[in-house]
């Protein structure tokens, strides 16, 4: 089978090298007007500047996993972090933590995950309408935090249109394999009353420890440790990767009022989870054989258990003036805490309350000027208490003013530009210096399609600026999930980075696509490395400032090889590479995602929709110190669903899929635990979708 996954890759490679289409198996004959995140109105694919990827309902249940890291994992431009399958966050371009912003309908998620790898993203994709990815610094709109893209998560909670309708809704349950034990289910139900809309939605998902092909730790990483007999862990922990379990609910529920002028709503969520960390947390007192690789000792589980209560409103008001076109605004305040549990015990506490709101004032004239002039506001109040809380507690406030422009130089060539000024300010407690930063930000590009839309072009110039976070500037401790000991710089400067993008699309035909090139060089890149010194049995890595590159290539493809009456067959593949180099000592980036490929074919017919695909991931050996290789795996996976009731208004679909079907040992190697924490093996899963 590992023959059949190489040739299918192979098969593909001639075709993608044009491609960068959101989502090209979706694609009707005409661009869709949709608003994605980054843009302010309703648009086609050939006005947006942007490599975006946008997933609906049926990409995402095809890739949804136990989080929104492995959800996206397989998209172009975008892996995953993989601290076991439920701690694993997304990564943009060999960019992640503070540098990738997750945002639920536009506003802050609210959680902790930037600050740990080993922390969850509080959201589940059961209850998901759509998610957005932007590649590539998308600082103006976002804030400095977006640096390296966005991850927008929207769940259609307020309604900004009339529902239409008493009741509507989907319930969804899904049921995997033995190995994996997996069982889930999610319910949205909406409807109108007089000129209230509402929304109602909540999901369940529980799972077993996760089926893995062989062993947890890889053979490198035993022979690093001079435990070269295969053999010589624990017979009952093969073929599961311990301490992996998981359950996680939440619900939510929204109101809006919608009239001719505009909208205006609230919606409010609770999210809970209890999940174990694979590779267990070792004491600071236990003697590490090697930080990054992993430690001999004994290890003991450990569980995190979140809550996050989360309120959020939304508006839009239409102005009847010749210049102005509306006022946009939102807010969101999110009350989180989790607790790391080593036993029954109370390791460490995080507790966030992070308030964001937005203003945003559009305009428009004579059909040549769009675009907008906006606020934003953010308060971040972090606590940290317990022995193993490596940064202090801190608070954060971030004002920043920021305008898009989109000026129509000819019918079919636009120019973007934009800019943006925020304020960082920082406070900890421990008597720390308090600091402050000024970032300005802006971009400018061009946009050029043909006349049928069937073709666009587009070329952009970005300058951003980014501050370092709490942990980059006061880290003083034991980051036990990386098994390092981490210290911050209290003299770091702000992160500054210039890039650009080339992006082609081929949006309408029986051939779709696109190809993005990118390079983005960092002139202040604030780096996690090591220095030399040992405390606490931990090598110490500290943060500095070095001149970084990072360039690639993000390509996809789809052409349509039958298509009669209501049957189509169709092809489908993309390449994606990143490159991330250390300019200052021509050193290697840690942890930077090897060229993958994609490949698949995918039939319709009616009611019926099926696919198999094979996905390709080279080895990666260009590493940095304590860092071992990866070798390379493909993986083959196939799936297929069927509408057994359709009409107007109901619809009842069955759906099954099978992940990894030749059981290989995958790695990935952006992650901290990739040498301990394979991903899933074999597995299959069935569910059923009522929409009604």
């Amino acid at each position: 089978m590992k023959i059949l996954n190489s040739a299918l890759f192979l098969f593909a490679v001639p075709f993608s090298a044009i491609a960068e289409d959101p989502t090209p198996s979706e694609q009707p004959s005409e661009p869709v007007r949709i608003t994605i995140t980054g843009s302010l109105s309703p648009q086609g694919m050939e006005r947006v500047g942007k490599p975006v990827t946008v997933l609906g309902e049926a990409e995402l249940r095809k890739n949804e996993g136990s989080s929104i890291g492995e959800a996206l994992a397989n998209q172009p431009g975008v892996s995953s972090s993989y601290f076991g399958p439920v701690a694993s966050r997304p990564i943009i371009r060999g960019q992640g933590k503070e540098r990738v912003r997750i945002l639920e309908n536009g506003l802050e998620m609210g959680d902790v995950s930037a600050t740990s790898d080993d922390h969850a993203v509080a959201m589940d994709t059961l209850i998901t309408e759509r998610i957005d990815i932007l590649r590539g610094p998308s600082t103006l709109l976002y804030g400095s935090q977006a640096i390296g893209g966005v991850v927008n998560v929207i769940d259609g909670s307020i309604k900004e249109e009339d529902v239409g309708k008493e009741l509507t809704g989907k319930l969804d349950f899904r049921q995997g394999d033995a190995g994996n034990g997996e069982t889930g289910g999610g319910a949205v139900l909406e409807g109108q009353e007089g000129e209230l809309n509402w929304h109602v939605s909540g999901y369940d998902r529980t799972t077993d420890d996760l089926k893995i092909p062989g062993y947890a730790e890889s053979a490198q990483f035993r022979a690093q440790e001079e435990r070269e007999d295969l053999h010589s862990e624990d017979e009952a922990s093969k073929g599961r990767l311990e301490n992996t379990d998981s359950k996680a609910s939440g619900v939510k529920a929204g109101v809006s009022r919608v009239w001719d002028k505009g909208f205006v709503g609230l919606a409010i969520r609770q999210t809970n989870s209890n999940y174990g960390v694979p590779g267990g947390h070792v004491h600071q007192e236990e003697t590490a054989t090697n930080p990054i690789l992993g430690v001999t000792p004994q290890e003991e589980n450990v569980r995190i258990d979140l809550q996050q209560t989360k309120i959020e409103s939304r508006g839009e008001i239409k102005l009847e003036d010749p210049l102005f076109k509306s006022l946009q605004f939102g807010t969101a305040y999110s009350d989180y805490r989790h607790v790391e549990l080593e036993g029954e015990e109370i390791g460490t506490r995080y507790d966030r309350k992070a308030f964001e709101t937005r203003l945003l004032l559009t305009h428009k004239h004579n059909q040549m000027l769009e675009g907008g002039w906006g606020l934003q506001f953010n308060h971040d109040d972090l606590k940290t208490k317990g022995a193993e809380a490596f940064v202090p507690s801190t608070a954060t406030t971030t004002p920043a003013l920021f305008f898009v422009e989109d000026l129509s130089l000819q019918d079919n060539l636009v120019w973007q530009f934009g800019g943006r000024y925020e304020h960082a300010s920082l406070s900890p407690e421990l008597d720390l210096p308090k600091k402050d930063f000024n970032l300005l930000s802006s971009s400018t590009g061009l946009i050029y399609f043909t006349d049928q839309k069937k073709y666009s072009a587009a070329v952009n110039l970005s300058y951003s600026q980014r501050a370092p976070n709490a942990t980059e500037l006061y880290a003083n401790g034991a980051h036990l999930a990386t098994q390092t000991f981490e210290v911050g710089d209290q003299g770091l400067s702000q992160e500054r980075s210039l890039g650009t993008e080339l992006i082609l699309r081929k949006l309408t035909g029986s051939t779709r696509g696109g190809l993005t090139l990118f390079h983005q060089r960092y002139l202040d890149y604030l780096n996690l490395s090591p220095n030399g010194q040992t405390k606490d049995s931990f090598t110490v890595f500290g943060y500095d400032q070095i001149v970084a590159q990072f360039w690639g290539l993000e390509s996809e493809i789809e052409q349509d090889l039958v298509k009669i009456g209501f049957s189509n067959l169709s092809l489908y593949g993309g390449v994606d590479y990143v490159r991330g180099k250390n300019i200052t000592n021509s050193d290697d980036l840690p942890r930077i995602t090897p060229l993958r490929g994609k490949t698949g074919l995918k039939y319709k017919y009616d009611g019926l929709d099926t696919y198999i695909e094979s996905i390709f991931v080279a080895k990666q050996n260009q590493t940095a110190e304590f860092e071992l290789p990866t070798d390379s795996y493909s993986l083959l996976n196939m799936g297929a669903s069927y509408s057994i009731f359709r009409d107007e208004d109901a619809s009842v679909e069955l759906y099954v899929k099978g992940t990894n079907l030749t059981d290989e040992e995958a790695r990935v190697h952006n992650s901290f635990l990739k040498d301990q924490a394979p991903l899933r093996g074999r597995a299959f899963f069935a569910g059923l979708t009522t929409y009604f």
